[in-house]
């Protein structure tokens, strides 16, 4: 199995920190941001990995990780020209993963689960490739109005994805970490641009909602998307209690 790393973006919330930097080279803690996806994907064995690029200041990032070789994993690079969302950036990826099932994480997103949560969703994942099913990794959040917010069934099925609601229906957020399959660039070539003028992953998702081939796997440990100053700092205090032992 192949995975992507959506490492574009302009980090605007991030403000003067990204005028001149790609984001995702931003220490949390002890190391660059980027580093979290990749050491989380190697760790469970997944080693062919497509970073996409996007926006200014992309040059100090692949320098930094070169061909992934001291990450103990293979990196190639593509640049998304057009910010026009994630599922437009995945289009860029389609060759590199072909019919296979991957993984998607996204660049500023560090779990603490680290590669559990990946052998989980692989573990979950069907093992032929003849029906559809796209597998989510969700997260408990103190902050859901900020997120895409799955509606659950009885089942603990995900009925619909809601984008950052007012009144959420559950304390759940879907996190930056998807698996696809061969299915998923069929959905992608059949979605209309959102009122940003992009592609969405969520509008995505949710057409596989439609055909009730969804599957979501919860976190068991916390999860951050680094990409505001306070998320940042909260990650990065995070990750140093872990290592300091503290609880």
């Amino acid at each position: 199995m192949k995975a992507i790393i959506l490492a574009g973006g302009n980090g605007r919330r991030l403000g003067d920190l990204t005028i001149q930097l790609n984001k995702h080279i931003l220490p949390v803690y002890s190391k660059p941001m980027i580093f979290y996806p990749i050491e989380m994907f190697v760790g469970a064995g997944i080693t062919d990995i497509m970073i996409i690029l996007g926006g200014n200041s992309v040059g100090p990032l692949t320098e930094l990780i070169g061909d992934g070789a001291k990450l103990g994993a293979s990196v190639t690079y593509r640049y998304q020209y057009k910010a026009d969302g994630i599922a437009g950036a995945l289009k860029l990826a389609r060759d590199f993963v072909g019919e296979d099932r991957f993984l998607v994480c996204l660049g500023d997103n560090v779990f603490f689960d680290s590669s559990q949560i990946v052998l989980d969703m692989i573990a979950e994942a069907p093992q032929d490739n003849f029906m559809p099913t796209a597998i989510l990794a969700t997260c408990p959040t103190d902050r859901p109005q900020s997120f895409g917010v799955p509606t659950l069934g009885l089942n603990n099925e995900i009925l619909k994805i809601t984008e950052k609601p007012h009144s959420p229906d559950s304390n759940l957020a879907i996190t930056g970490l998807y698996c696809y399959d061969k299915y998923i660039w069929s959905v992608i070539d059949s979605l209309e641009p959102s009122a940003r003028l992009e592609l969405e992953i969520s509008d995505a998702n949710n057409a596989y909602i439609k055909n009730g081939s969804v599957k979501h796997i919860s976190c068991k440990k916390p999860w951050r998307d680094c990409g505001d100053i306070d998320a940042l700092l909260d990650c990065a205090n995070m990750v140093r209690n872990l290592k300091n032992g503290s609880k």
